[in-house]
């Protein structure tokens, strides 16, 4: 077996993995880390929206609104550009949107909805030259 002739062995052993964790802790994101919370509603009402997509510009962060609009999204500190986006609606930018970590910053985002109206299309077929070969009539 293999033995260390010096006593000086022991504290680097400690001493180089301690601070390794100590370097991965404090550099972290989580330290960082702050978050968006908010609910999305119809412009002009308090009727929540669901399903709206809310993303932070810039980075890959993105919530969905849930039943009652309400969203919560992780964000870096600093300012951000929040987007608001829902079929049939107009999206909503919120520009200057303060987070400082580790707290939460509350927004509201209103969507206009869009008066779009779309054609109607009819579609009709017509069968022809139907052939029936091989088959037996059965009941």
């Amino acid at each position: 077996m293999w033995r260390c002739r010096h006593a000086s062995w022991l504290p680097q052993r400690i001493a180089v993995p301690m601070s390794v964790v100590f370097c991965i802790a404090v550099s972290a994101p989580g330290w960082s880390q702050g978050s968006i919370s908010g609910v999305v509603r119809a412009a002009g009402s308090t009727a929540p929206l669901p399903d709206a997509i809310v993303t932070v510009s810039g980075s890959t962060q993105a919530a969905r609104s849930g039943r009652d609009g309400r969203f919560a999204i992780g964000a870096a500190g600093g300012v951000h550009v929040i987007v608001v986006r829902r079929i049939g609606f107009q999206p909503d930018t919120l520009t200057n949107v303060i987070v400082s970590p580790p707290s939460t910053t509350s927004v509201v985002a209103e969507l206009v909805h869009l008066t779009t109206k779309l054609d109607t299309v009819a579609v009709r077929s017509v069968a022809t030259n139907i052939a029936v070969t091989g088959a037996s009539p059965s009941v």
